[in-house]
């Protein structure tokens, strides 16, 4: 829960600072789900630029900046450096998620950065937002699951704005 409690937190601030993707986000959802329904997994692959929010919310907010430590099972060589056998490994995931080669103009919050031409969901491999490929987190599906249920019912039914 904390993972999704510090996103919704980005969330709130991402989407007072940009009501032009709020207002996107709920024109998107007014056309899939009815208003006295309230958004469902289902209706994910429907909604590929509410959830292209999520991953630019996960991406730019900076949850963990590392992963926990996982040690070498033998010595591995990267880029010319060997790193030895028992030595303890901590991936920077700030560094990933910030790299211009993989997101162009990176502390920008571009959403349509994980969407194709026609709306289609796009890169969210390039993500690392817990770790990365067999030491993944188990629960991050399950935290953008959440994160994407508890932002689709939100928008839906109510306008985030900065008090005047």
């Amino acid at each position: 829960m904390d993972t999704t409690t510090n996103a919704l937190r980005w969330v709130f601030l991402f989407l007072m600072h940009h009501p032009d993707i709020q207002d996107r986000m709920c024109t998107e959802i007014e056309g899939v789900v009815r208003r006295d329904m309230i958004p469902m997994l289902e209706d994910r692959s429907k909604l590929p630029f509410c959830e292209a929010v999520c991953f630019e919310v996960m991406r730019l907010g900076k949850g963990s900046p590392h992963t926990a430590p996982h040690t070498m099972k033998q010595d591995t060589e990267i880029n010319g450096c060997v790193i030895p056998k028992g030595v303890p490994v901590v991936f920077n995931l700030n560094s990933i998620n910030s790299d211009p080669e993989i997101f162009p103009d990176p502390s920008t919050f571009n959403p349509d950065r994980f969407l194709t031409g026609d709306g289609r969901l796009q890169g969210t491999e390039k993500m690392a937002t817990s770790s990365m490929g067999r030491r993944s987190c188990m629960g991050e599906s399950l935290a953008m699951m959440e994160l994407f249920l508890f932002v689709m019912a939100l928008v839906q039914r109510y306008k985030i704005k900065i008090e005047p």
